[in-house]
């Protein structure tokens, strides 16, 4: 059984890279259906040797960089199999033959074998459910109902949806929150400038303010 991938490593300059001995649909061209990875992030494919990260040539079948390998470089040469439409469609009284049938088995048979060979990335997951072009530093795949699919995202939330900060208590300007034990809580926030603590702080006895100020962090002279 063939492939469904090509990976090089330590390799260096443009190329070409071969992707041949991996089986396609017929009747569909090559560059179609493959991707090209490097150091597991998917390149853009260009029309022109100016043109985004790599060409392909399908008489050959290899892909020539834009940008020359260095040996710490692996690039994977990926068939990616259309899952968002079929490749054939059946009508009543048509003509069957052995070419539209396979065409449409083997685009079933393609889409099982590289689900198993990629299971390792979320990228490998159907594009019609995750779609995480444009994802940046940060981001997290949340469910968008508009488009009906997992995108990129900044989760919209507030600190009370976290579980184990508890928010219930009366709330005020200036609180923070402090651990309790078993959850964050809302309290007041201890300043050394608060009336409070100024008149606490001028009633005790400077050898006492000297050992207590360094055990909470305040450095002294």
């Amino acid at each position: 059984m063939s492939l469904p991938y090509k990976i090089y490593t330590t390799q260096t300059g443009v190329g070409p890279f071969s992707f041949s001995g991996i089986v396609f649909i017929t009747g569909k061209p090559a560059a179609d259906q493959i991707k090209v990875y490097k150091n597991d992030v998917k390149l853009i494919r260009g029309v022109g040797i100016a043109d985004g990260d790599y060409t392909v040539q399908e008489t050959g079948q290899t892909i020539t960089m834009r940008v020359a390998l260095i040996s710490s470089d692996t690039i994977e040469i990926r068939r990616e199999t259309d899952d968002l439409e079929r490749s054939v469609i059946f009508s009543d009284g048509a003509k069957l033959s052995a070419s539209t049938l396979n065409k449409s088995l083997d685009q079933l048979f393609f889409l099982i074998q590289e689900k198993s060979f990629y299971s390792t990335s979320i990228e490998e997951f159907p594009s019609s459910l995750i779609d995480i072009d444009g994802i940046t530093g940060r981001n997290v795949i949340i469910w968008e109902a508009a488009q009906q699919q997992f995108v990129p995202g900044q989760p919209a939330m507030s600190i009370n949806e976290l579980n184990d900060v508890n928010t219930s208590f009366i709330q005020a300007t200036g609180q923070v929150l402090a651990w309790s034990g078993t959850s964050w809580t809302p309290t007041s926030n201890v300043s050394f400038n608060s009336p409070r603590i100024l008149l606490l702080l001028e009633r005790v006895p400077l050898v006492m303010l000297l050992r207590f100020l360094p055990a909470v962090g305040i450095p002294t002279l």
